[in-house]
């Protein structure tokens, strides 16, 4: 498990891509039921991906100020003789993408949108804020070059450093990130140190990290 070196920055911002992704998605469908509309799945697809490519220079509180803004601007359409629900339901996508080209051309996007109480970070979140520092006020273009530098640049100095790097490296390859960081939360929330939590982490789970 040691005698690789850790390079897949690209898995590791895939997997933050994802979890950010889905809490952007989550406060958009939220902002919608609120506002009794609902997004067609077609539509939702390709919402999300835009909201990717968002979330490659922006943060997720300036990802859930534009799913506010547009949530709010489809349900004023939606009040107007010539608009149905579903039209205007239909315009979110569109609308989403002109603003984060306002916000590319202004360059200016709120960055003081708060998390929701329901709406929880999550254990994955938790894992990336103390791991790695990273919370939904983070620039997504931050948070994508530090995890290119780590691939590039992070040269192990220890025992600890080696078994860090073996643990992101090999579950990013086997495609069991999730619910090894799901376990090193645990471990850390029970008290245990970093290193400690590392260890026991892979010795009660070692079919997370064994292809």
């Amino acid at each position: 498990m040691m005698d690789r070196q850790f390079t897949n920055s690209e898995a590791l911002s895939n997997l933050w891509l994802a979890y950010a992704c889905d809490d952007v998605t989550w406060y958009l469908i939220d902002q919608c039921d609120l506002h009794n509309r609902e997004i067609e799945p077609e539509d939702l697809t390709k919402i999300q991906d835009t909201i990717r490519h968002g979330l490659r220079t922006h943060s997720v509180a300036q990802m859930w100020f534009i799913m506010w803004k547009v949530a709010r601007d489809a349900a004023a359409l939606s009040t107007r003789a010539y608009y149905s629900d579903r039209r205007a339901t239909a315009t979110i996508p569109g609308k989403i993408r002109k603003q984060l080209e306002i916000a590319e051309q202004q360059g200016e996007l709120r960055n003081n949108w708060n998390r929701q109480q329901a709406h929880i970070s999550g254990t994955l979140g938790m894992v990336f804020s103390e791991i790695f520092g990273i919370d939904e006020y983070s620039n997504g273009a931050a948070v994508l070059n530090m995890f290119e530098q780590l691939g590039g640049q992070w040269k192990p100095s220890g025992e600890l450093d080696a078994i860090a790097e073996a643990f992101m490296r090999d579950t990013l390859e086997l495609n069991t990130s999730m619910p090894a960081l799901e376990a090193f939360a645990e471990m850390i929330r029970s008290g245990l140190t970093t290193g400690d939590a590392l260890m026991e982490t892979i010795q009660r789970n070692p079919a997370l990290f064994e292809g």
